[in-house]
């Protein structure tokens, strides 16, 4: 009686071995590899990124406070920073660690606040510093440095002839909804007198810097320099990114300055550059349509 006995296939089986010494080398590869152990195991392996956050140094009355010092304490921080005229500061930090942050300038006291954003996210910051007492300090606190340099009264002047004396009236009283509306009217007249619902983007790049001035003066020195385009500008500023689309830059505007589906704050308690707003089309998912952004340059241009 004769047998077959059955030969292995060695073809087969060499192929199942080649593709699991490929998977295991695969996985040790990806298992050694710092953003994959971040991956699956959440550990201090995961490498640390640095983010954009904007600070934001006021006085104890909320006004802006220029020329602050601001000094990082983490492993590689960048040298110490100072704010500009509108208290803004923009700092790159760790996106994992608590990183100290210290505020000082002459004639204020020195705070340290610690920022974690794994913990808390928020790219923006405000800090407050408290002014010195007289009999602590022999330095004068500077006060005029407080906010930026506002014309010495109300002045009234416009290119075109447009009376301001109602946005004023409003603004002094505090008729926050009213002057909103109002500034949308005295930008029509001023940007195309021969319609008062609309304004082309050519007209908005040409507005004329001594009506811009104006209109933010009022807002600014009324709302404690809270409100008013040269505010707005500064957080328009703040979030320019090359690798961001203009889309996405503006929804980021949005968000800084409060405004959203949820509707509109018209107290001196909404965020900073909240208003003016209504002359601006929105959008309503958190942003402004590509005319705001050419009117915020164009107060940059003009120095406002």
């Amino acid at each position: 009686m004769t047998g077959r006995t059955k030969g292995i296939n060695w073809g087969k089986w060499g192929t199942i071995f080649t593709v699991i010494g490929v998977a295991v080398a695969l996985i040790t590869v990806a298992l050694t590899t710092p953003e994959i152990k971040c991956l699956f195991w959440q550990s201090n392996s995961c490498p640390e990124e640095l983010v954009d956050v904007d600070l934001i140094v006021e006085t104890e009355e909320s006004q802006p406070l220029k020329g602050a010092k601001v000094q990082f304490k983490f492993k590689g921080a960048p040298e110490p920073r100072e704010t500009d005229s509108s208290g803004y500061v923009t700092i790159q930090i760790p996106n994992r660690d608590d990183v100290t942050v210290t505020l000082s300038k002459e004639g204020f006291q020195t705070e340290n606040y610690v920022i974690n954003l794994k913990n808390d996210p928020k790219r923006t910051r405000t800090f407050p510093l408290k002014r010195l007492a007289s009999s602590n300090s022999s330095v004068p606190t500077p006060s005029h440095e407080a906010s930026p340099s506002p014309i010495p009264s109300d002045d009234l002047r416009s290119t075109v002839g447009v009376d301001y004396t109602k946005l004023q009236s409003l603004l002094r009283a505090g008729y926050w909804r009213e002057a909103d509306q109002e500034t949308s009217q005295v930008i029509f007249q001023v940007a195309n007198p021969q319609r008062t619902d609309w304004v082309d983007m050519e007209s908005l790049a040409k507005f004329p810097c001594e009506d811009l001035r104006t209109i933010d003066h009022l807002w600014s020195k009324h709302s404690n320099y809270r409100f008013g385009f040269s505010i707005q500008q500064s957080i328009w500023q703040s979030v320019q990114n090359d690798a961001e689309t203009p889309s996405a830059i503006r929804g980021q505007f949005g968000e800084q300055v409060g405004w959203s589906s949820d509707g509109l704050d018209y107290t001196i308690n909404a965020p900073k550059g909240h208003l003016p707003v209504s002359w601006i089309s929105l959008d309503w998912v958190g942003g402004l349509r590509r005319g705001g952004g050419v009117l915020l340059d164009r107060v940059k241009a003009c120095g406002v």
